[in-house]
């Protein structure tokens, strides 16, 4: 599997084990099969299967309709109005040429079973792990509007007027900027057009996907017919190659980053800075502005752009990306037990309790509720200082830092807040937001207490 670096380590060094899903579709003959045992089914153990990503659960039929055609469930798979049986299965057998095995979520979880549901649902970060290729469909999409609109991104995402190879320094990044000023200007409009068509589809603001980009961002992105979504630039002249959301995400991220920097510097006419302005906030709204975050608070702040069909799931769709913190016997109540509120309280709560590095690495955007600045909330961002992870920086070792965690994760984020205390540090924990906030200086590093206030 081709996992991104940062998460790679994550997973490696807590030791996250597979998770072999409760079903598998066996795609030849469309049937979901029960696991026997640890890892078997049909007779054979560990086989390898892949992952499908989509959205369907806010576009369910409620007058019923044509639905899937799989055997073996208990539980009738919903019929949805979003895309067609048709294209479904012809998106299947596509895989199905690849693999014979498909973890899918109307034949896998139990869609009457509450209890059974949430159980596999808590364990979807394992499955993930576990799948040997992962998939992304973008049902809405046609093929040539899709591939289209992808090359144009990495086009302008992937250019770099100094060249790939380059020595990266502060010096040598505000000239690439400087050159590239015009070369954006004359295609905010390209770039524009292009983001405005690949995100109308509803993959782009569903809270699910948005954790399940996270937890494979390998995964190749398909058009509407289930076909991979090719891109070409004039760099690579005609070959094509599939475009992944790690791929995606890094050319948003870039192109986000360099509008930031020329509006922030008055660079822009003022025609050209809402343009700019429209196209950074399309990126921000699809949690495309930051490619390869390691704090998960960055991405639980973004997922207050995405959509639920339940309240709950605003907690339930996006806590997995946190799985590397929680012990693995570490469950959220069930849908009947809590309310909305309860339920992010209560992963706020398990969040200072297991690691209280983590749960304060961020800012507020809006005033908290009184007695609730500690609480991590989807109105949230998280400051630049604590986004990102430099490969160099990775460390195992718990001595080093005092985390008493071998993660490498939280290791670098405990040394960096080490540093920021010694001098001064917006914090959660400290009523740090954008409304009202208050700064802890000096050695306060020695007396701070991230308990509950």
């Amino acid at each position: 599997m081709n996992i991104d670096f940062t998460h790679r380590h994550r997973l490696s060094y807590r030791g996250l084990e597979v998770e072999w899903p409760l079903r598998l579709l066996h795609i030849p003959s469309m049937t979901s099969f029960e696991r026997n045992g640890t890892c078997e089914y049909l007779g054979i153990e560990r086989p390898q299967y892949a992952i499908i990503t989509y959205t369907w659960g806010r576009f369910t039929a409620p007058d019923g309709g044509p639905a899937l055609p799989v055997e073996g469930t208990t539980w009738v798979i919903p019929p949805v109005h979003c895309f067609s049986v048709e294209l479904f299965f012809a998106t299947i057998k596509n895989i199905g040429s690849r693999y014979d095995w498909l973890w899918l979520d109307v034949a896998c979880i139990d869609q009457i079973d509450e209890q059974v549901k949430m159980a596999e649902v808590a364990r979807q970060v394992g499955i993930f792990h576990g799948a040997a290729e992962a998939f992304a469909w973008l049902h809405s999409l046609d093929s040539l509007v899709a591939c289209r609109s992808i090359s144009i991104l990495a086009e302008i995402g992937g250019y770099d007027v100094l060249g790939q190879d380059h020595v990266w320094d502060y010096e040598t990044e505000q000239l690439r900027l400087n050159l590239s000023l015009n070369y954006y200007r004359v295609r905010l409009d390209s770039v524009e057009k292009a983001l405005q068509a690949l995100i109308a589809d509803p993959w782009f603001t569903s809270l699910w996907t948005l954790q399940e980009s996270i937890l494979r961002r390998d995964a190749q992105l398909l058009s509407a017919d289930g076909e991979p979504i090719l891109y070409e630039t004039q760099e690579m002249g005609d070959t094509k190659q599939a475009c992944t959301i790690a791929l995606l995400n890094g050319w948003c991220a870039g192109i986000w980053h360099d509008l930031k920097y020329y509006a922030n510097g008055r660079k822009l006419s003022k025609a050209e800075q809402v343009q700019a302005s429209t196209i950074t906030n399309l990126i921000e709204r699809v949690g495309l502005n930051f490619a390869s975050a390691i704090n998960p608070n960055v991405q639980y702040g973004a997922a207050r752009f995405r959509e639920t069909k339940y309240p709950k799931d605003r907690v339930y769709g996006i806590y997995g990306i946190y799985r590397t913190v929680f012990p693995s016997s570490f469950r959220l109540p069930g849908p009947a037990e809590v309310t909305p509120d309860e339920l992010e309280l209560f992963f706020a709560s398990a969040l200072n309790k297991f690691c209280p590095w983590i749960a304060q690495c961020f800012v507020h955007l809006a005033q908290p509720r009184p007695g609730h600045s500690w609480c991590i909330t989807q109105d949230s961002t998280v400051p630049k200082s604590i986004v990102y992870i430099p490969e160099k920086d990775i460390t195992s070792d718990p001595q080093e830092s005092g985390a008493g965690t071998s993660d490498p994760i939280i290791i670098y984020l405990t040394l960096k807040l080490k540093a920021i205390f010694s001098k001064e540090i917006l914090c959660g924990a400290c009523n740090g937001n954008s409304a009202q906030s208050s700064v802890v200086t000096g050695n306060a590093w020695d007396s701070f207490s991230c308990g509950m206030t």
